[in-house]
């Protein structure tokens, strides 16, 4: 989850719509949607699936998310909560 300042939550908003978009291109991708809370504003939560370890390490490694997540949407960021989960069945 990431919280997002009022006056940064468009720029927030079009960055993860770039990056959604990318990321869902990457062959190692099973699915990336960015949500935004309908009672927090500001409040954004992505969901990210891959099909292995190495598909999350490419995905990181990425030109896009360089310069989508850490060149332009952590500069954003007031707050940020990572939880990574293992997919059971």
């Amino acid at each position: 989850t990431l919280e997002i300042a009022p006056e940064h939550r468009e720029e927030a908003r079009r960055t993860l719509a770039e990056l959604t978009q990318a990321s869902r291109a990457e062959p190692g991708c099973i699915l990336y949607i960015a949500h935004e809370s309908q009672q927090e504003p500001g409040k954004f939560m992505i969901y990210e699936q891959y099909k292995d370890q190495a598909a999350v390490d490419a995905h990181r490694a990425s030109a896009h998310f360089q310069q989508l997540a850490a060149g332009r949407l952590y500069k954003l960021i007031s707050s940020r909560a990572v939880e990574n989960f293992t997919v059971l069945a």
